[in-house]
């Protein structure tokens, strides 16, 4: 059994991944040690054979093939060929500090964790740092072992990206928790069903993972097609996550679900305004026929504080205000 095993989903990655991958070699901890599997996922670019080009090198580089299932079906696939004991993810675009896996395993190992939380460092692409604001929903890092669903309440933020956290691989298999396959916003409605199933989980104010801002990525990208598809995923994640807060009322864990609810609101109506305001009325109506409204302010920025109460005295005021300032959107 291998001690951690790494899951890299690949599509049209084949100008990042040299370093990606360069990144994960070189490493604190011996290649027998570890595994990097590689999922490409139907890439029709040289992503397929620069990862063959590295498996044939390193024999800690496994890649496997798939068509048309996207990052959570790539993830799903790596979970389910993993043998390490511990899992993690990370983006082919991204990359990890050198020499930087040590530590963190043996935090887990030392503490008996079932995941831990790191942080990570916004990078443009010269991989210059872009600058970072504080605000309340931001994670707080500050360290503490406690279960899955305190963590939620007092630590997670709305910061969901599953590429800060390393996950007790038996957690995640045992519990059968696997990715939602086509989710626009995968990682979101994915985690907190990790942690409700921990019992030992601690932060690690450490900046060892380095996110890549994409100007041509699909989450930056303001295209016709992919504002919708942002629309339908915020729609997806506000249902799942209003689902999973029924089985956690009267529970630490609801506080997060109600301000992570609240942030996809907002961020839905104000895609909604901004860039598809003639199709306000049928986000306004799937608001209001699933009991979404009113939404929470808890832990909240003054700005959006402004917007949660705006909504709840009328989605349908703040979408027009939006469109006003866009009014050819």
């Amino acid at each position: 059994m291998k001690l951690l095993s790494i899951i890299v989903p690949l599509y049209n990655s084949e100008k990042y991944l040299p370093k990606c991958l360069d990144s994960l070699l070189n490493q604190d901890i011996p290649a027998v040690d570890y595994e990097i599997i590689l999922v490409n996922d139907g890439s029709p670019d040289g992503s397929l054979k620069l990862a063959e080009e590295y498996a044939s090198r390193y024999p800690n580089i496994i890649v496997l093939s798939q068509t048309n299932k996207g990052t959570s079906g790539a993830r799903n696939t790596g979970i389910r060929h993993a043998t390490g004991e511990y899992l993690y993810f990370v983006d082919p675009d991204d990359y990890i500090l050198k020499n930087s896996l040590k530590e963190p395993l043996a935090r887990m190992d030392e503490e008996s964790l079932d995941v831990l939380r790191f942080g990570y460092t916004e990078v443009d692409e010269q991989y210059q740092p872009t600058r970072s604001v504080k605000h309340p929903e931001q994670p707080d890092y500050s360290p503490e072992v406690m279960d899955g669903g305190h963590f939620m309440a007092e630590r997670l933020g709305i910061a969901c990206y599953v590429w800060t956290f390393f996950f007790r691989t038996d957690l995640i298999k045992g519990n059968d928790i696997f990715f939602y396959e086509g989710d626009y916003f995968d990682d979101t409605p994915w985690l907190p069903r990790v942690l409700l199933k921990a019992e030992r989980v601690d932060s690690w104010d450490v900046k060892r993972h380095f996110y890549l801002i994409r100007s041509n990525s699909l989450v930056q990208s303001q295209s016709q097609k992919n504002i919708m598809r942002k629309l339908d995923g915020q729609q997806f994640m506000i249902k799942e996550l209003t689902k999973q807060k029924q089985e956690v009322t009267g529970k630490p864990a609801e506080k997060w679900y109600d301000m992570m609810i609240a942030h996809c609101v907002i961020t839905m109506l104000s895609l909604v305004g901004s860039r598809a305001y003639d199709k306000k009325n049928q986000y306004v109506i799937f608001l209001r026929s699933n009991n979404i409204l009113p939404i929470t302010s808890y832990r909240m920025s003054e700005s959006n504080r402004i917007k949660a109460l705006l909504i709840n005295f009328s989605p349908t005021l703040y979408c027009r205000l939006l469109h006003r300032k866009n009014p050819s959107k």
